[in-house]
């Protein structure tokens, strides 16, 4: 819809003040998109007194320690030790 600010006929070459567009759709959901977003879509509560890291950074730093906490938490299993024990007695 095109306004002009006044009733009536415009006159020739005026410019329209105002040009409103009237949009109709209908929307469907996509189950197979919304499926994924869900799957890859996460939330994670990060805390820290460490002020100088942004958002993202703390998140990688967060993902980097866990692998390192694993590998830590292999080397304290009590079969590793054992194997180890018999190993060094054995030989």
């Amino acid at each position: 819809m095109v306004r002009y600010g006044r009733r009536g006929r415009p006159a020739k070459g005026v410019e329209p003040k105002e040009v409103r567009y009237r949009i109709k759709a209908d929307l469907e959901r996509d189950e197979a998109a919304i499926a994924e977003k869900l799957e890859h879509s996460g939330r994670y509560i990060l805390a820290t007194n460490v002020l100088k890291l942004k958002g993202d950074e703390l998140l990688t730093e967060c993902k980097g320690r866990q692998s390192v906490e694993r590998s830590f938490r292999f080397l304290k299993e009590p079969l590793f030790f054992a194997s180890s024990v018999l190993r060094a007695h054995d030989g």
